[in-house]
């Protein structure tokens, strides 16, 4: 996804200004990897990154906010091994 989003632009027929509700990525509490390996805080700090210029770049997108921002932590969002309810 990161190898493509510079070239990725949002845009209606309409011709309507539009607003992004909500965009990131997720990242596991506490993981960190040197090569930005997905779930890590890297990982999600260059997606933001990356969506905010492609967000941006489109002239359509007149507002956008982010979706969460911080680690969440839900036990009724469970992904086995990345978001195991309320603890680390």
């Amino acid at each position: 996804m990161l190898a493509i989003m510079p070239d990725i632009r949002f845009w209606n027929a309409f011709g309507k200004p539009m607003i992004i509700s909500e965009f990131g990525a997720g990242a596991k509490a506490g993981y960190h990897s040197a090569d930005d390996a997905v779930w890590s805080k890297e990982y999600q700090a260059r997606m933001y990154e990356q969506q905010l210029q492609m967000l941006g770049d489109s002239e359509s997108v007149q507002g956008f906010t982010p979706w969460v921002l911080k680690d969440f932590r839900s036990h009724l969002r469970e992904l086995n091994g990345i978001q195991d309810g309320f603890y680390p």
